[in-house]
């Protein structure tokens, strides 16, 4: 029997692409993982979002419609990745 294939692509807070974690970060993290839940990292492409003079976010953790594209295509990485 098949079941429903569940990933998770969690973004960080802007202030988290340069810094440390936000401490509950690490714990969705390992619940995650422990979970058994593929995850996939948006950190690196919003990263190069801004590098690229891109406004992915809107304030401290809600993204534009640039930053919901950079997580779109995390999302279809990660689709790829599971066929």
């Amino acid at each position: 029997e098949r079941g429903l294939a569940v990933a998770a692509v969690p973004h960080p807070f802007d202030r988290e692409l340069a810094g440390p974690p936000e401490t509950g970060r690490p714990h969705l993290e390992r619940t995650l993982a422990e979970l058994n839940v593929p995850t996939f990292k948006a950190d690196d492409d919003l990263r190069a979002a801004l590098a690229a003079g891109q406004t992915p976010y809107r304030d401290a953790i809600h993204l534009t419609p640039q930053g919901n594209a950079v997580i779109a295509q995390v999302i279809a990485r990660a689709a790829q990745a599971a066929r």
